[in-house]
């Protein structure tokens, strides 16, 4: 049946025919709309997204990833570096449901991955120096922190003579960023 004028024809048990002409009406097409707390951001990026739809009886997602939620509010962490097109089905308590997707609506950055390589980490006094290479990947600058020293801003220390009798240990840390502005960092720890 759809919206309109309709004839309703009523028959009661003893064949009585009785027809009533009535206006049938739809109800307005529920409109969809959402947002997040974050559109891009480095991987992996938790966004919080928020159905803002006048109807809110319930809501059903699709993160665009091959994951699902439901909830007027709802947390999904995004993982790998892509856009994705996020859906959202809503339905009132009628039954009567609209969707919306939103192509490209998170975009996810590449992150660097902070690796650091070292030949040794057990010194002593007479065997004070480490080789130390940048293993990491995805990186276009770096800072590095041997343990309480100056930081170096450097591709890789190299080889490195770690002072006799100062400490029991040295915490070697590398923060790798790329152009997206995205971070990663790793430690080590050389014994002494």
């Amino acid at each position: 049946t759809v919206a309109g004028i309709q004839d309703l024809v009523i028959t009661d048990h003893n064949g009585c025919v009785f027809t009533l002409n009535t206006v049938l009406t739809q109800p307005a097409q529920i409109q969809v709309s959402f947002d997040a707390n974050y559109l891009v951001g480095c991987d992996p990026l938790e966004v919080k997204l928020t159905n803002t739809s006048q109807e809110q009886y319930l809501s059903s997602w699709n993160f665009g990833d091959g994951s699902t939620g439901a909830g007027t509010e709802t947390e999904h962490t995004f993982t790998g570096a892509d856009c994705y097109d996020v859906n959202l089905e809503v339905t009132d308590v009628n039954g009567c449901s609209n969707n919306v997707t939103y192509a490209g609506f998170i975009c996810v950055l590449e992150t660097p991955v902070a690796e650091i390589g070292i030949t040794n980490t057990d010194l002593g006094a007479y065997d004070a120096e480490a080789i130390i290479t940048n293993l990491s990947i995805n990186a276009d600058s770096y800072s590095w922190n041997l343990g309480g020293m100056n930081d170096y801003d450097y591709f890789e220390p190299g080889s490195h003579v770690f002072p006799s009798y100062t400490a029991d240990h040295f915490l070697i840390t590398l923060f790798a960023y790329n152009d997206n502005g995205c971070l990663d960092s790793t430690t080590v720890l050389v014994n002494f």
